[in-house]
């Protein structure tokens, strides 16, 4: 039987030396990775604990007071003329925006009459927070343009001019008025007393797009003035953040400006 040669103390030592080597090689290892992740536990931990402060802001300023985000005036006609778009006595509306004041234009047709109504009302009042919100007009002028399809053209001009006149007299009786009949096919507008409208935004359809969650978190990442909210410069860096405080916010009140509508949003509830 032969003996097996044992290993020096010299390869011993170096055997173990190695083992040695490794094990603080893992470790060395391990406690950087346990070192990582409590670094990253704390940036986590500050980051959601300045987004909540954020919020928290954002939600104090808004139940006090109210954010304007502006509703172009191609956007508002884009909005109003979809839910026109399947009207069959209106083909086109043009709304202007001015100072507490609209400027509409509708062209509409009625077998083979065509016309062009002009309107302008001035805004008396609007209330969104209610079961039903509206808006309320005082109507300061109109006009009338008529023309007859394949008509000659002596008959259109005859026709407008005497057309016109007749508007004019027949707007200034308290009598139900062909503006009525019109706009009557508007969506939500209807007549309160001789010059006053009424449009409950509910039954147009608006207070919907108003509403609009995916519009209300474009409309405040774009927002180049961080400063108009508080905490708004924080929670455009998180989407899930900023779409917390959108959830939570409602139109409050409108006003007209020139070329746009302007939207004020505050806390639901507040």
């Amino acid at each position: 039987m032969v003996d097996e040669k044992k290993p020096s103390p010299l390869a011993q030592a170096v055997g173990l030396a190695g083992i040695a080597a490794d094990t603080a090689r893992d470790l060395a290892k391990q406690a950087l990775g346990t070192t990582a992740m409590g670094v990253q536990a704390v940036v986590d931990k500050a980051s959601q604990s300045a987004s909540e402060t954020a919020l928290a802001l954002a939600q104090r300023y808004l139940r006090h007071s109210t954010l304007t985000l502006p509703l172009p005036e191609a956007l508002l006609n884009q909005q109003v003329r979809a839910r026109l778009k399947d009207n069959p006595h209106i083909d086109y509306i043009q709304i202007d925006c001015l100072p507490d004041r609209f400027d509409i234009k509708l062209d509409g047709h009625f077998q083979r009459m065509v016309y062009t109504l002009s309107l302008s009302v001035t805004v008396k009042e609007s209330l969104l927070t209610s079961d039903a919100p509206f808006m309320r007009f005082l109507q300061l002028d109109q006009a009338l343009d008529v023309q007859w399809r394949q008509a000659p053209v002596l008959v259109n001009w005859a026709t407008r001019h005497i057309g016109q006149g007749a508007f004019q007299l027949a707007s200034k009786l308290p009598l139900p008025s062909l503006t009525q009949q019109i706009v009557s096919h508007i969506p939500g507008l209807h007549r309160e007393g001789i010059r006053q409208w009424r449009l409950n935004l509910a039954e147009a359809g608006m207070i919907d797009f108003l509403n609009n969650r995916p519009w209300l978190m474009e409309k405040l990442v774009s927002l180049g003035d961080r400063n108009v909210l508080p905490g708004l410069n924080f929670l455009q860096e998180s989407q899930d953040w900023l779409q917390k405080l959108v959830n939570q916010i409602e139109v409050k009140d409108l006003s007209v400006q020139s070329g746009r509508l302007d939207i004020k949003v505050g806390l639901r509830g507040s």
